[in-house]
Parts: C-alpha cells; structure tokens; sequence
C-alpha cells in the first residue's frame, strides 16, 4: 500500500507542477510532454509492484489479512475515487492536458487495489 500512496503523491505533485506551467506559455508544452512521461512511467511503476506483489503472496501462499480500518478505507476510495476522477478527467480535458487527463485515469484506479 505504500507504494500506491508514494506514486499518487509523486503523481500529484506533476500535475501541480503542470498547472504551474500555465502561466508561462513558453514552458508549457515542453512541461505538458515531460509531465505526460513522468505520470506514465508512474503508472507503468505501480502496475509492476501491484504484479510482483501479487505473484509473491501467490508463490508464498500468503492468505490475505484483514483490518477494519483497511476495509472502510477501501470502501471509501471505491465510494470517492470514481467522482474525483471524473472530475480531474473534466479539467484535463477543459485545459487540454493530455497528463492531467493521464492522471485522472490513474485517480480512477486508487480505489481498486
């Protein structure tokens, strides 16, 4: 789980430096491009660690654990994820961002692992 929340903050933190870019036409394509990249090679990140985890707990037999707090917590993210993706998808789109939209699509996924 902390590799999910280390690339949703990483993640996060490129779509704000993208909205910085903004303000300077100059900069902004280049930073639409170089934004576009980091957020993919996040996404390419979490899908490897999600598999390599998954296939360890497989090859170790691991059971899964439970904990009342990690169960509301994922109830909640399947409850919110989906609007707040919905809603970061509409500003991508509105800006033109290809990364904004990017990320939104990665937001709609933090609440499926």
């Amino acid at each position: 789980m902390c590799a999910t929340l280390l690339t949703a903050d990483a993640r996060a933190e490129v779509a704000l430096w993208r909205l910085h870019a903004d303000a300077d036409h100059a900069r902004r394509a280049h930073v639409e491009r170089t934004s576009h990249r980091i957020i993919g090679a996040l996404f390419m990140t979490l899908a490897l660690y999600v598999t390599v985890d998954a296939g360890l707990a497989l090859w170790n037999r691991e059971a899964p654990g439970e904990s009342p707090v990690g169960i509301a917590l994922a109830a909640a993210s399947v409850l919110v994820m989906p609007y707040l993706a919905r809603a970061k998808r509409r500003v991508g789109v509105a800006l033109g961002s290809r990364a904004l939209t990017a990320e939104a699509a990665q937001t709609s996924t933090d609440g499926c692992h």
